[in-house]
């Protein structure tokens, strides 16, 4: 499976978990205002995925060939 498709599943799968989080605490309210949350946070993975990555501490960066 491509990279593309596995992240598409993995946002999917997450916001479907902050909007069903959301239900659970405030009803259908609290699903729209988990909508929005879930929104702004996949809007920010987006927008600043490059940034986010080569800010990682990550080590396996580093162990990489060049």
């Amino acid at each position: 499976m491509g990279n593309k498709i596995r992240t598409t599943i993995l946002l999917a799968v997450m916001t479907a978990l902050i909007i069903w989080i959301g239900q659970l605490f405030g009803g259908q309210q609290g699903m729209i205002i988990a909508l929005l949350i879930a929104a702004g946070m996949n809007f920010f993975s987006y927008w600043f995925s490059d940034k986010i990555v080569l800010k990682s501490p990550c080590r396996y960066w580093r162990l990489l060939p060049p």
